[in-house]
């Protein structure tokens, strides 16, 4: 109980914090460290962990080599440096603490800003149509934890000056009321969809469609490259407006992967009205009699198209790794794709 009321202090932006630490000098860091790293696991780290274990399942051992490196890279860049810095940090400042309490002034810093990141990575998976702002270098819920344990540093160190509070005093029920809360948002965020999603790792339905151009478009033609499969119609505002953006898409990355966009219905007899939309493509644009379409509509969620535009991403071995409904511009769409693994 005593552990579970720690941890509850943890999050609270007060000199509560510190009086606390100084209070208590001998307990052990270790335990809220693992509860850190627990948390870490059951939110953060469940749906890249669980790519490892599928693609080693379901895919090769060479997949599940390829899923687990950038899995370690992203612990490492997102958790393990900026854990290093802040004890780094209260290592140099925090001369008047032992080692146990400066690892867990280093926890202090570091735990709430993941549980704002977890809440942010969480709610895309939950509600796919939400996306975020595309910044360069780092996603946004890795900005926002950032930010917040910078705050988290300047508010301990500023309550490292000034004299303790009058001790705070907590109903026993706190510390497992806040515990089982962060269990909720982890079942609600991220196993929910994880488990609505299994298996997760789908193999994309191959298709052969006439192309606008003349030729033909077909998925297993494009077996070894990633794509983008589109879906969208002419009488669907949005799909219009991301005729434009995968243009720019296709100059920017058609190096890197293949853009096939379907038309839903009216296969070839579509043909005069597309040509009005789309005057000069840089990528197939292919007439859908609906066959291509109810394959896919056949698929689990979230995969399956939920309305149109509908973007499916398919890596290099016909594996669908996500799926995104709704518009978004280039920039967007590039992040999303560098992010949903295809290029790998």
């Amino acid at each position: 109980m005593a552990f579970l009321n720690r941890l509850f202090l943890s999050f609270l932006p007060t000199g509560h914090r510190i009086a606390a630490l100084r209070a208590e000098p001998q307990i052990a860091a270790w335990p809220e460290w693992l509860a850190m790293g627990v948390f870490l696991l059951l939110t953060s780290w469940l749906w890249p962990l669980a790519g490892v274990i599928e693609a080693a399942i379901r895919l090769s051992p060479s997949a599940a080599v390829s899923e687990l490196r950038y899995f370690a890279t992203d612990i490492i860049f997102y958790d393990l440096i900026p854990l290093g810095v802040f004890l780094g940090i209260w290592f140099a400042i925090g001369r008047e603490f032992n080692t146990n309490q400066k690892f867990r002034l280093a926890f202090m810093t570091w735990l709430p800003a993941i549980l704002i990141r977890a809440i942010l990575q969480g709610i895309p998976l939950l509600m796919p149509k939400v996306a975020y702002l595309p910044i360069p270098v780092l996603p946004l819920p890795q900005i926002v934890a950032l930010a917040e344990a910078l705050v988290n540093l300047t508010l301990l160190v500023m309550f490292l000056r000034v004299s303790p509070p009058p001790a705070l005093r907590l109903p026993k029920i706190i510390g497992p009321a806040f515990v089982s809360a962060q269990m909720a948002i982890a079942a609600i965020l991220f196993w929910v969809p994880l488990a609505t999603s299994l298996p997760r790792f789908i193999v994309a339905p191959d298709f052969s469609a006439p192309a606008l151009d003349g030729g033909t478009c077909s998925l297993s033609a494009n077996r070894g490259k990633p794509v983008v499969l589109e879906f969208w119609s002419m009488n669907c505002p949005h799909c219009r407006r991301m005729i434009p953006e995968l243009d720019k898409l296709s100059k920017k990355m058609g190096s890197e992967l293949t853009i096939l966009s379907v038309h839903v219905g009216g296969g070839t007899m579509a043909a005069p009205r597309l040509k009005e939309f789309i005057t000069e493509a840089h990528y197939p644009v292919c007439m859908d009699d609906g066959t291509a379409t109810n394959l896919y509509k056949a698929l689990k969620a979230p995969h399956r198209p939920q309305g149109v535009p509908h973007l499916v991403l398919i890596d290099r071995n016909g594996i669908i790794r996500r799926s995104l409904s709704g518009y978004r511009d280039v920039d967007l769409l590039e992040m999303e794709i560098r992010n949903s693994g295809i290029l790998r």
